[in-house]
């Protein structure tokens, strides 16, 4: 996965992949994002929105 994207640029799918990715490395997110050339308010601010989003499509299951 090439995560040295433009933020700005990425798509949902590419942000999905990443958090993934991050998860499953076991770092914390503040080194994963340095390793990966990436903002760490893009990480959260994109991690919070899947968050909501999610929540909010469960709660109408």
């Amino acid at each position: 996965m090439n995560t040295k994207l433009s933020t700005s640029r990425m798509r949902t799918g590419q942000w999905a992949d990443i958090i993934k990715d991050c998860k499953e490395s076991g770092l914390k997110v503040d080194d994963y994002c340095a390793q990966h050339g990436l903002s760490r308010s893009a990480y959260f601010y994109k991690f919070s929105n899947f968050f909501f989003h999610f929540r909010n499509i469960s709660m109408q299951l």
